[in-house]
C-alpha cells in the first residue's frame, strides 16, 4: 500500500493531470521521489502521442515544435521550470555563497532567470522543430522526461541537502542509497523497453541513444555546478537539472535530424 500511496504522491505532486487516486503520506517523500521515473514515463508518453497526432495530421514542423514544447513545460505545471529560474537568478549573481542562498528563496524574479528562461525555452522549441517521419523519434521523445526525473531523483536521494532543504529532515535516514540504486534500474528498464519495443536495428540503435546519453552528461554537469555554488542540493536545483539535461538532449535530438 504504501507503493501505491508514493506513486499516486508523486503525479499528484509533480503533474497537472488529473491524478486519478489522491493520497497523501508526508513520511513517504522520500519513497515519492522513486517513482519519478513513472512521472516522467507519464509525459514522455504524452508527447510521443502527441507527436504521432501531429503526423497523423500533417502539421507543420514549427507548430508541432510549438505544441511539444508546450506540452513538456505545461504537463509538469511548469514547477521545474520555477526551479531553473530561482537557481539562475542564484548561481549567476557574484555574490557569497549565503547571499546565493537568499537570492535562491526570493519570489522576485531577476533579470539572469528572465534571460536564462528564453533562451531555453528556444533551445527547446528548435529542438522540437521535427523534420522526419514521427516514428524513428519516439523513443527519443519519449525517454527525455524518464532520464531527466530519474536523474534529478538520483541527485536528491543521494547527495547532502541544503540546511534550507524540504529533504533536509531526513538527510540523516539510513537506507537512502536503496532509492538511487531503484531509480537508476528503473531508468535503465524503461530504455531498453522502450528500445525493444521500437527495434532499432544496427546503428539505429546507437542513434536512439545519444539523446539519453547527453541528458546524463548535461543533468551531472548541471547538478555539479548547483550544488557547487550553493551549498547543497534541494528541490529547486532539482528543477535545474530537469530543465538544462531536456533542453540539451531535445536539442541533441535535432541536430540528430540533420
Amino acid at each position: 500500500m504504501r507503493y501505491i500511496t508514493a506513486f499516486f504522491m508523486a503525479w499528484g505532486n509533480f503533474l497537472v493531470i488529473p491524478c486519478p487516486c489522491k493520497l497523501w503520506d508526508s513520511r513517504l517523500n522520500r519513497l515519492m521521489l522513486a517513482f519519478l521515473p513513472e512521472i516522467g514515463a507519464l509525459i514522455g508518453g504524452t508527447l510521443a502521442l502527441l507527436l504521432l497526432a501531429a503526423h497523423a495530421l500533417m502539421l507543420p514542423a514549427l507548430l508541432t515544435g510549438l505544441l511539444l514544447t508546450y506540452a513538456l513545460l505545461r504537463i509538469p505545471g511548469y514547477m521545474h521550470l520555477d526551479g531553473f529560474m530561482d537557481v539562475s537568478d542564484a548561481v549567476m549573481s557574484r555574490r557569497g555563497k549565503e547571499e546565493r542562498q537568499r537570492i535562491l528563496k526570493d519570489s522576485r524574479v531577476g533579470a539572469f532567470a528572465v534571460i536564462n528562461v528564453v533562451f531555453l525555452i528556444l533551445a527547446v522549441f528548435v529542438g522540437f522543430v521535427i523534420r522526419e517521419g514521427a516514428g524513428s523519434l519516439l523513443t527519443g521523445v519519449f525517454l527525455i522526461p524518464v532520464v531527466s526525473r530519474s536523474m534529478a531523483g538520483m541527485f536528491v536521494s543521494g547527495l547532502r541537502p541544503m540546511e534550507q532543504s524540504q529533504y533536509a529532515a531526513t538527510a540523516g535516514e539510513p537506507g537512502r542509497r536503496k532509492y538511487v540504486v531503484a531509480i537508476l534500474l528503473q531508468m535503465a528498464a524503461w530504455t531498453v523497453g522502450s528500445l525493444l519495443l521500437a527495434s532499432p536495428a544496427g546503428p539505429a540503435v546507437f542513434t536512439a541513444l545519444i539523446p539519453p546519453a547527453v541528458e546524463i552528461g548535461s543533468a551531472s554537469l548541471a547538478c555539479a555546478h548547483g550544488v557547487r555554488r550553493l551549498g547543497g542540493m534541494n528541490g529547486d536545483i532539482a528543477g535545474y537539472v530537469i530543465c538544462v539535461s531536456e533542453a540539451a538532449a531535445v536539442l541533441t535530438l535535432g541536430i540528430l535530424q540533420l
